[in-house]
């Protein structure tokens, strides 16, 4: 994974690096988790994206987090794929929604040949 630093020329690592760790990283997946758990709206961005996108559009969640915004837009039909360096937050998210395309990668590292690889998403059936 490309180093935030060597591409901006930032020295160390990002805010999020250092703040997003321990018991900070904890308390936020599970303030979600508890949404999540509970029932609430948590896909408002989704429905803004379906209302503007025709049905089965390509759309890339960048920053997904835990995919909650993929998965609502590949439950609507469309071709959804999710992209986040925090493979935790990935990784709960894989659990949450089988089936929705969730990458690992740094959005510094989002090329053509990186889509490629991750294979085409396709729509919920």
């Amino acid at each position: 994974m490309t180093q935030r630093s060597e591409v901006t020329g930032a020295a160390g690592p990002t805010r999020w690096d250092t703040t997003m760790t321990g018991p900070s990283w904890q308390a936020y997946v599970d303030r979600f988790g508890r949404a999540f758990e509970r029932g609430d709206d948590l896909e408002g961005e989704a429905r803004f994206v379906d209302a503007l996108a025709p049905r089965g559009a390509a759309v890339l969640d960048a920053g997904c987090g835990t995919g909650r915004i993929a998965a609502a837009l590949h439950r609507a039909g469309h071709r959804a794929l999710g992209i986040d360096r925090d493979a935790g937050q990935l990784a709960v998210g894989r659990g949450r929604y089988p089936g929705v395309p969730l990458l690992e990668l740094d959005l510094l590292d989002v090329t053509p040949a990186a889509l490629r690889a991750a294979g085409p998403p396709r729509p919920s059936t």
